[in-house]
């Protein structure tokens, strides 16, 4: 790609998420980057979560890197403030603890070592503490509520050079940490703190390579250009390679948009400006995948996973470093499609997606297992002798209160499931119970959720009714404020640029979505008790599988277009590509 052209050792990484492996859209997302880098499947708490050791989450993050032909970073061998719950208590003796740890670093090591792709692992993650200086450090030994390290005060020797006998000599040895950028300039806080921290152990010989700084910024807490310059520079006096490993720029404390363009940008070429800093890497595919939240906007690509004016920022940084007497086109960012959203659709699991929408948590129980088929469809098996459930939650605080819930489903049997939905109050109230279904047939629900005066909802459940082992497949899930009787056409405004050697093509469509449904008058109130609800009518109408073939509700006004639109951000791949051909040429 065009970040590895003009910088050969430097690589452009983004983290990626197992659970939207199979959406289109991400995967034109990720394509963008020449590094990848797992949020969760590598951590000890993944690997671990039980005493039995499982590295299949990390291998299909891996595996999913291969399929790109990109870089590898692990990420991470050692967390002190983030062990598997079960690890907190499993030893008072220390030595214990610390040949359990290094037994599973080695395992770790040894199982991804003939792994070309990993370049880099963040070998130990977030070990001082936020109240270090630059003359008093202060090392982890545990989480807020444990001090399962406590005595071990050469974990960081130790488990770097474990780490450097059991990797290839071509991979690097990474501390990565937080806080410890120059924020405001202020050196002699814990960045100075994690700097000492690293030349004392460079002092004693410990095989460490460089330097993660993971970057979580805001407008009130940030490097600027030099500051981050100057930072690197004293990384490199010491022989140690820098990496911006997690950025986000989150709007918290932003008073314009403007203000975030610029911290990222300043960030980006002071990292790409220095020969020592060679990996920038995004904490995040797109906006409602960040670990802020979806409301900070804090990452390159939004909730609908297109290209903001942050990336073509740091893309059109540099196309400036291409020769003077280079020809390419100028890029620009896209216009979005907007469609009559007037009943505010909300979608949970979008058909040809492949993942639950990012605004809403799988919080389901009791369940064997729970993927997404070739179709699209989201299947969960739940649990012989449990009364588990396909259980949904809505993130960051947002609830919803009197809509109307629509899905298309089919089970495996014909055993009853409850439609329930869950106050913020853990309340909840059974909407309809479905049973006596024609097995592995489809059937569209329509049901609706009424007006709660006292809270309101933030979960959906369909959960099993009699304890026997069900199967259910969903797809086509989502929330609106009324399901009309109509047939609509919604014109789509779309002015998307795409980019070849001679012309920019541009394309203006209208799609018809005929729907045809039965409107629910929404007139039920109800009040909340302590446990459940009732409702003295039962609002819920089954539609017949073929009434809404082509509907096409959104989460926004703006539309989410699934594999059959054009996807906007392809012109990035087809602009990168001309760009790379033409260096090539010259």
């Amino acid at each position: 790609m065009l970040f590895k052209r003009l910088g050969p050792d430097f690589y452009f990484g983004v983290t990626t998420t197992k659970s939207s492996f199979k959406n289109s859209k991400y995967n034109d997302i990720i394509s963008t980057y020449n590094l990848h880098v797992a949020g969760n499947e590598c951590k000890f708490y993944t690997l671990n979560s039980s005493e039995d050791f499982k590295t299949t989450p990390c291998d299909e993050s891996l595996a999913y890197a291969k399929k790109f032909g990109v870089a590898y970073r692990g990420h991470n061998l050692f967390w002190p403030a983030n062990s598997p719950s079960w690890f907190k208590t499993y030893s008072d003796d220390i030595e214990v603890t610390k040949k359990y740890i290094l037994d599973y670093i080695v395992k770790v090591l040894d199982h991804y070592k003939d792994e070309e792709s990993i370049l880099y692992w963040d070998v130990i993650n977030e070990s001082v503490c936020d109240n270090s200086t630059i003359n008093n450090i202060y090392l982890r030994t545990g989480s807020n509520n444990s001090n399962e390290f406590l005595g071990w005060d050469t974990y960081t020797e130790d488990i770097f050079k474990i780490a450097r006998e059991h990797t290839n000599s071509n991979v690097k040895l990474f501390y990565n940490d937080f806080n410890a950028e120059n924020n405001n300039g202020y050196f002699n806080g814990k960045t100075g703190a994690v700097y000492n921290y690293i030349k004392s152990m460079k002092s004693k010989d410990v095989p460490i390579d460089g330097v993660g700084l993971q970057m979580h910024i805001s407008c009130n807490y940030y490097p600027n250009y030099k500051q981050l310059y100057s930072l690197i520079s004293k990384y490199e006096d010491i022989n140690v390679e820098v990496h911006v490993t997690e950025i986000d720029v989150s709007m918290k404390n932003c008073e314009t948009h403007e203000q975030q363009r610029k911290l990222y940008l300043d960030v980006f070429k002071a990292c790409f400006d220095h020969p020592n800093c060679k990996v920038f890497t995004v904490w995040g595919a797109y906006d409602t995948e960040s670990w802020l939240g979806g409301e900070y906007v804090p990452l390159p690509f939004d909730s609908d996973m297109y290209p903001k004016d942050i990336y073509f920022d740091m893309l059109n940084y540099v196309l400036e470093k291409l020769p003077s007497d280079a020809t390419y086109p100028t890029p620009t960012s896209t216009v979005r499609p907007t469609i009559n959203n007037s009943n505010n659709y909300n979608y949970i699991i979008e058909p040809n997606t492949f993942i639950i929408n990012a605004n809403w948590d799988n919080w389901s129980w009791d369940y064997e297992s729970f993927d997404f088929d070739d179709d699209g469809n989201a299947v969960i098996v739940l649990t012989e002798a449990k009364y588990g459930a396909l259980s949904l939650h809505r993130k960051n605080g947002n609830v919803f209160n009197e809509r109307f819930i629509h899905f298309k489903m089919k089970l495996n049997n014909s055993y009853p499931v409850k439609v329930i939905v869950h106050s913020t109050l853990n309340e909840w109230i059974t909407l309809k119970t479905i049973e006596n279904v024609e097995i592995n047939k489809f059937e569209d629900y329509i049901i609706e959720v009424p007006f709660n005066e006292k809270n309101n909802y933030n979960k959906i459940s369909i959960q099993n009714s009699n304890g026997k082992s069900i199967t259910i497949t969903i797809n086509d899930f989502y929330t609106a404020d009324e399901i009309n009787e109509d047939s609509s056409s919604y014109p789509i405004l779309e002015s998307t640029e795409y980019y070849s050697t001679s012309e920019v093509h541009s394309t203006s469509r209208t799609i018809s979505t005929s729907k045809t449904t039965t409107v629910i008058p929404k007139t039920t109130t109800i009040a909340m008790t302590t446990t459940s609800i009732t409702t003295t009518t039962n609002s819920s109408t089954v539609v017949p599988p073929t009434t809404v073939q082509n509907q096409s509700p959104t989460e926004d006004p703006e539309l989410q277009n699934g594999t059959n639109d054009i996807k906007r951000i392809h012109f990035v791949l087809i602009t990168i590509t001309f760009i790379i051909n033409t260096i090539l040429n010259i």
